[in-house]
Order: structure tokens, then sequence, then C-alpha cells
């Protein structure tokens, strides 16, 4: 397969979403992106070893393994064992940031175990459709890459594909901010930027894990650390384990308290 980008018009651009480009990199080079890329992008390898290094975290990418990544999202990606063959698509599109959240897609993506005779199947499509220069190809290449995308999400999602790392990387970082950050008041968006993505993203991928709401999941982190507190200094006063749990106000934290122990601070303390 040659590299192609085709010519982006502005009928082009006037679509959802829109291709900007595919190929495959039978030697990957190396690529540095502080700033990130301008497009969005998706790659995958079809022999060799590489490295994805992105948001703090080195990812081995090798066959059958694969990566996304959002536009403006920093990162590298280079050969470890030569020659790394990688075969990679990348689109954009004024509804893309939406139904990627609508799918469920991270900042960024990393997918194990992948079908690649399937993806060859379905990139090799939109090769084709581009290279064949009729009109409204623009339109066939947004509708299968609708069809790529959704079904790259199902297939990472998937039983069979090793599932994703991206989410559950981000999801690490988040719990990893409300621990150390419990006492202060932090909001959704304060949580959100530190992931570096959208708060109903988070929400989103949040619940899927753990069955319940960011704040839920805060508010009873709170209240774990204030049985703690009230355990290991016995003469602190009610309202500062209050405070120093993140609550504000004594008189909620003593509602939520009975709310999730069924006692209040003090009879708990008095065991």
């Amino acid at each position: 397969m040659d590299t192609i980008y085709p010519v982006i018009t502005k009928a082009d651009i006037a679509l959802p979403f829109y291709v900007t480009g595919v190929g495959c990199q039978r030697n990957q080079e190396y690529i540095h992106r502080p700033l990130g890329f301008n497009n969005y992008q998706w790659a995958y390898c079809r022999s060799g070893k590489g490295i994805l290094e992105i948001d703090g975290t080195e990812c081995v990418i090798d066959e059958k393994c694969g990566f996304f990544f959002r536009s403006g999202v920093p990162h590298k990606y280079y050969a470890i064992e030569e020659p790394w063959e990688v075969q990679w698509l990348t689109f954009d599109g004024r509804n893309l940031s939406v139904f990627m959240d609508y799918l469920g897609y991270g900042m960024w993506e990393v997918a194990v175990s992948l079908n690649i005779e399937y993806l060859d199947k379905m990139v090799n499509n939109i090769y084709l459709t581009l290279k064949s220069g009729k009109r409204f190809n623009a339109a066939e290449c947004s509708l299968l890459l609708y069809d790529f995308l959704l079904k790259m999400r199902k297939l990472i999602q998937s039983d069979e594909s090793g599932g994703t790392k991206g989410d559950s990387l981000i999801l690490d970082k988040v719990v990893k901010f409300m621990e150390d950050n419990f006492s202060y008041a932090i909001t959704l968006d304060d949580i959100a930027k530190v992931a570096s993505i959208t708060p109903s993203h988070l929400c989103r991928i949040f619940k899927k894990r753990y069955g319940m709401s960011v704040f839920k999941f805060l508010t009873n982190l709170r209240v774990q650390k204030s049985k703690e507190m009230l355990m290991k200094f016995p003469g602190m006063a009610i309202k500062e384990v209050a405070e120093r749990a993140g609550f504000n106000d004594t008189s909620y934290f003593c509602m939520v308290f009975k709310k999730f122990e069924g006692i209040t601070p003090s009879e708990f303390r008095g065991g």
C-alpha cells in the first residue's frame, strides 16, 4: 500500500469527519511530536516492535498491537526491533470529538491482540476509495471511517481483543489525584484536567469501571479517610476531622458519615 494524502476541499471539511491520510511505513521512522499531531490517528503494527511514549507512559507496540490518539496529544514513537511495519490512518472533522466521546474513546488508547487481517480489510477499503478519485469518494470514505471507528471501539472492548490500556491508566491517575487531594475543594473540572479528558468522558468511563459517579467515589474516600483520623487521633475535634477530610460543614459531614456508615462519627469513635 502506498501513502495517500487527499486534497481536502471545503466540501470535505463540511462532512462530519473525513480521512486526511492513509498508508503503511515498512520501517517506521522516529516520530516526536511535543505539541501533538494536528489530526486524529489510528495505527497498528504488522511486524517488528516499537515504543509509544504518551502522557508519561511507555507502551510496547508489537505485532497485533495498535494505538490511537486525538489531535494535540504530545507523543513520540520509534522502533526497537526493525523493521517495524506500521499501518496508519489519519482523520479529522468538526463532529469527531463529540462522536469519539460518545463511543467512549479516551485521549489516547493502546489495544492488543488485534485481528490484523480484519483491520487490513477495512483500511484497504478506505485506501482504494481514496485512490479511485471518483466523485463523492470523500463522502464514501467518511462512511467507511465511521464504520472503522465504530468497529474498532467494539473490537478493543471485546474479550478477544485483550482490551484497551488508555482508560485504565487514565482512571488510575484520577484515583491517585483524589487520594492525594481529598482534603481540598476539588471540582469535576479539576479532576478531568489531570487526565486531559472532558468531564463528560471522565464520568462515563469512571461509572463503567467503579459503578458509581466520580463524586460518590470521592465522598466515600473522604468518609474512609475520616474514619482513619477518628481512630488515629481520638482527641481531635469532629469539626477538624471534617475539615481535614474535605468537608467544610460539620453538620453535612455528620449526615454523610451516617449515611455511609449507619452511625455518627462520635458513635464510630466511641466504638
